[in-house]
């Protein structure tokens, strides 16, 4: 068998003969010096002519290296090659792999079997590994070979939040490519799974109990715990550094859940864990972190309408203090501007010439400051005029007078409220305590960090970043912190979280629960978070069973191998061949 286009290689082989059918041969002179002779001018009156072929060493060999480049590109053989297996392996990463039975791990039972399925490949024989999550992650390949992948399976941790499997299994049939054949680790045969997709399954129905969600608040922590395929009573235990603080008896349904709330402080982190045995213990513990204080420091440059002071007093959360303090919100004197630092926002109120206005008000939809707001009945007075401002300004209006408008600046805020608080009905009319709470709202989400720092390890957040801050990067903190300055590379080191123009980095997700460090540009921590993988999902036992199913024989090769001194023996003649045949033209 061999490669039919391979056979051009042998039209260098007239070419060769050709060049020396008009080879210019000199005949050699010996002369006593060539001082006795002169320049020759020459002049030739035609071009080379053809001679007699002279089959010299130099001719043979660059026709024996023709011949070898010719061998090599027809890629000749007896018989069929060898069949190179390649074997796509999707690892479930999900929690209720970490289930014990008899005190070993689902996915530490299932690791081993695969290392020992894999290490009975040959050597040619091509692997890749991925690891499911939202991204998949791919571990080994694509198409590694078999000690890379054996060392990719330590990589395996059964620690992830609940996400489907469908991402990895596209990735997974993306690189068989028709050459593959995928095989799925996880403790049950998936509904809906294609019959083409083999699975590996050492899971095993059981009835447990865990955490299906934890909140923290400033005084108490609600606690919902799940139970799967049987009734179960667990003891409820909160604590801190300092040792226990409440522990309670719950009881709950079969394929129920029940609530219990344990006060708490608000300071310092605390454990919430469930004494008892269980199959799935991860579940049965989370670490919650303190929430950021709420609250939101606001100064006033000049006396204040006595209607927007109680206004700030009856929002929870507002703390008033002096315009020299760092304040997060400043309520201003006219002309509205921007006021304090790069990231500070200003209120202004600032009567106009308009005619007192009793509607129809058109609001911006969907902006924070007018969320859940009705102005009806409101009548509005010493509103501005509408034209005098750009439209994206314009937050409220009525008529031809703005009531409500906005000016940005990066991270900075300017908010003038177009109105005169002595005439008119606003300050009397439930929408003004509720404009004040509202702006407050938008004003703490916008502070640096996060307000809970307990995340769900499957959800997105986004943090805010402190002011002057470029890019955020986020790690295990168990993981050193990352160079200030330099771009993390893919080393391992932690990716840059990029901001958007309200200085917001999304982060898509966590690899596994636990402490994650967020860390400005500048090495300054941001945040600390604690990722849960909590998700009753994850203790749903019952259809977990040891089984296997193979998967279907892939229609194409991935390779086709032979020995590697067969193959390169070709290249080996024409290499010598070629540098016999310099060799042997210098000397002719």
């Amino acid at each position: 068998m061999l490669n039919p286009f391979g056979l051009l290689a042998l039209l260098a082989l007239p070419a060769i003969v050709g060049i020396h059918l008009y080879r210019n041969r000199q005949r050699t002179v010996v002369v006593t010096g060539l001082f006795l002779y002169g320049p020759e001018a020459r002049s030739l009156a035609s071009g080379r002519t053809r001679r007699p072929l002279v089959w010299r060493t130099s001719l043979w060999l660059e026709l024996l290296a023709a011949l070898a480049l010719a061998w090599w590109l027809c890629d000749i053989r007896l018989g069929d090659l060898a069949r190179v297996h390649h074997a796509v392996v999707v690892l479930d990463t999900r929690l209720r792999l970490s289930a014990r039975h008899d005190g070993v791990a689902v996915s530490e039972r299932l690791r081993k079997e695969l290392d020992a399925r894999i290490a009975a490949l040959s050597a040619d024989d091509r692997v890749t590994v991925i690891a499911s999550g939202e991204p998949p992650r791919l571990l080994a390949g694509p198409a590694a070979e078999p000690i890379a992948a054996r060392k990719a399976l330590a990589k395996w941790s059964a620690d992830s939040g609940w996400h489907d499997l469908d991402a990895a299994l596209g990735l997974a049939a993306e690189l068989a490519e028709g050459s593959g054949e995928i095989t799925l680790v996880s403790d049950r045969i998936p509904e809906r799974l294609p019959n083409a997709i083999g699975v590996l399954a050492g899971g095993r129905s059981a009835a447990t109990s865990g955490l299906a969600e934890v909140r923290r608040f400033p005084d108490r922590v609600a606690v919902r715990v799940y139970a799967s395929g049987a009734k179960a009573e667990r003891i409820v235990v909160l604590r801190s550094a300092a040792g226990e603080l409440a522990r309670t008896r719950i009881e709950i349904p079969a394929d129920g859940q029940a609530l219990v709330v344990l006060p708490g402080p608000s300071t310092g982190a605390l454990t919430v864990a469930l004494l008892g045995d269980d199959p799935l213990p991860d579940d049965d513990h989370v670490e919650l972190l303190p929430p950021r204080p709420p609250e939101v420091r606001v100064a006033t440059r000049d006396q204040a309408h006595p209607a927007v002071t109680a206004a700030l007093r009856a929002v929870a959360g507002v703390t008033l203090v002096d315009p020299t303090d760092r304040p997060d919100l400043i309520v201003a004197q006219p002309p509205g501007k921007m006021q304090g630092d790069d990231s500070a926002w200003s209120v202004t109120i600032e009567p106009g010439p308009a005619s007192p206005v009793l509607g129809p008000f058109l609001a911006r939809r969907g902006h924070p400051l007018l969320a859940d707001l009705e102005f009806t009945g409101v009548v509005w007075a010493g509103g501005g005029r509408l034209a005098a401002l750009p439209a994206d300004q314009v937050l409220l209006a009525a008529g031809d007078a703005v009531l409500l408008s906005e000016l940005r600046d990066g991270r900075r805020r300017a908010i003038t409220i177009h109105g005169d608080p002595a005439g008119g009905t606003l300050t009397r009319h439930p929408a003004w305590p509720a404009l004040w709470a509202n702006l407050i709202a938008a004003r703490r989400s916008a502070l640096p960090g996060l307000a809970d720092p307990n995340v769900r390890c499957d959800r997105a957040v986004a943090v805010v970043a402190p002011p002057g801050a470029a890019w955020l990067t986020v790690a295990d903190s168990g993981t050193a912190p990352p160079a200030a300055g330099p771009a993390p590379g893919n080393g391992g080191e932690p990716a840059r979280l990029a901001l958007d123009g309200d200085g917001r980095a999304v982060i898509p997700g966590f690899a596994h629960p636990g402490r994650w460090t967020v860390r400005a540009d500048d090495g300054r921590v941001v945040v600390e978070l604690s990722a849960l993988a909590l998700d009753p999902r994850h203790g749903d036992l019952i259809g977990a069973a040891t089984t296997e199913r193979a998967p279907a024989t892939a229609s194409g090769l991935l390779d086709q191998r032979r020995p590697a001194a067969e193959h390169l023996l070709p290249l080996l003649i024409a290499a010598l061949a070629g540098l016999g045949a310099w060799w042997s033209w210098r000397r002719e």
